[in-house]
């Protein structure tokens, strides 16, 4: 029996009407073994099928890329692009379930060109899915011929990342966390989540990132590259969540003081702020953002550290024999301002250079045990000092409103 075939001469025609007309045809008529006519199929019919499939494969391509070149209107070539990949899909679907059929009635003759016919829509659903992915979903699921070349693609370039990168940079905490996380997605038979076009455009961007580095440089300056690239594409592993915050814990705890630790986590605030990143990227999107965490893991520290700070805002009162205060006691200034106020103050007296010492230290050293405040006979000088870091506005407010109430006074001198 001669199998349902499109003369040649109605390609062009087709190609306005229903590009997929052909194979759908092919599929879901003649190939299909409840029919009864793919059983029949003798060799001239089955090389004329398999000989029409190559041209039929380049035939749609450039049938879809005209089409896409000759609209300017977006949401038409979105709709044209969804309907050409859904169609190939369903029909990959329905091949395969015509070649287990076949199998099921011992025709071993015919199972080859199922494996051809799902080769040539394969390629088809990769052709749409790399050409034209701004018009498909992001967060559809891939076809499985797609998953495999994109885990291919990408172990190629890792496996080549690898050879000619430094041991002490692969030993790398960061980098062992990375180069885990992308393993588990080449080499895996199956991945443990759905595999979007969203997450395989994410795992080729980050990869290319990785190929950016300078992989020979010095250890601090490759780990620092590293966390700008990770912190660039919002890579929010656990895992390197864990690894940052540990990073930036032993950094701060380092401070001989409360002072010198808030410092350190300003700094290292600071530093992470400013890392630029790239807006709509996220390595898991069912998690919360690498800034979003570890903003709050700054703030949380920040508390605690100004909680500690008020521990110690209010030392011992000077104690002399028999419970009465010594005779040496300092003379004290009352201030009309708040310690924090007089803090933001003095600070800023000593980095304009108004009054100068050997550090900033130094200042708040000599200077808060002989002032008072209206609430507070006694100050802590590391305490004053390191609140004027963290000053709330409404203090800087009172501050400044002080301030220019001097200058009005001198004014009018």
């Amino acid at each position: 029996m001669e199998p349902t075939l499109i003369p040649v001469s109605q390609i062009s025609k087709e190609c306005n009407d229903y590009p997929l007309q052909w194979l759908d045809m092919l599929i879901r008529h003649t190939l299909d073994p409840e029919s009864g006519q793919a059983l029949t199929l003798g060799a001239k019919e089955l090389r004329i099928i398999t000989d029409r499939l190559k041209n039929e494969n380049t035939k749609l391509q450039l049938t879809l890329s005209a089409k896409v070149f000759a609209m300017d209107h977006k949401k038409k070539i979105g709709l044209v692009v969804k309907q050409h990949y859904c169609g190939l899909i369903a029909l990959l679907d329905k091949n395969a379930e015509n070649r287990k059929r076949a199998l099921d009635r011992n025709a071993q003759d015919i199972s080859c060109l199922y494996v051809e016919i799902s080769a040539c829509l394969e390629q088809l659903v990769s052709f749409i899915e790399t050409r034209f992915p701004q018009y498909l979903s992001m967060d559809v699921q891939v076809h499985d011929a797609y998953l495999k070349m994109a885990k291919s693609s990408l172990g190629k370039r890792i496996d080549k990342l690898v050879a000619k990168a430094p041991e002490a940079a692969l030993n790398n905490p960061v980098c062992k966390i990375v180069m885990k996380i992308l393993r588990r997605f080449t080499n895996s038979p199956k991945a443990r989540f759905v595999a979007t076009m969203r997450s395989i455009l994410y795992y080729q961007k980050l990869v290319g990132r990785l190929e950016d580095l300078d992989w020979q440089a010095t250890e601090a300056d490759f780990v620092r590259q590293l966390n700008e690239a990770l912190i660039y594409m919002n890579f929010n592993s656990k895992a390197y969540i864990a690894n940052l915050t540990h990073s930036f814990g032993q950094m701060i705890a380092s401070g001989q003081n409360l002072n010198e630790k808030t410092e350190r986590l300003l700094l290292c605030q600071k530093n992470f702020n400013q890392t630029p990143r790239k807006p709509g990227l996220v390595f898991n999107p069912d998690y919360h953002d690498l800034p979003k965490v570890i903003g709050n893991w700054f703030g949380q520290e920040l508390t605690y550290l100004k909680m500690r700070a008020s521990l110690t805002d209010v030392p011992a009162p000077d104690i002399g024999i028999g419970g009465k205060k010594s005779g040496n006691e300092l003379q004290k200034v009352r201030c009309a301002l708040s310690s924090d106020q007089i803090g933001m103050i003095i600070r800023a007296a000593d980095e304009l250079r108004i009054l100068v010492a050997k550090s900033m230290n130094e200042v708040f050293r000599t200077i808060v045990p002989h002032l008072s405040t209206p609430h507070r006979e006694n100050l802590s000088y590391d305490g004053m000092r390191s609140k004027s870091y963290v000053a709330e506005e409404r203090d800087k407010e009172i501050a400044i409103a002080a301030l220019e109430k001097m200058i009005e006074k001198i004014k009018g001198y």
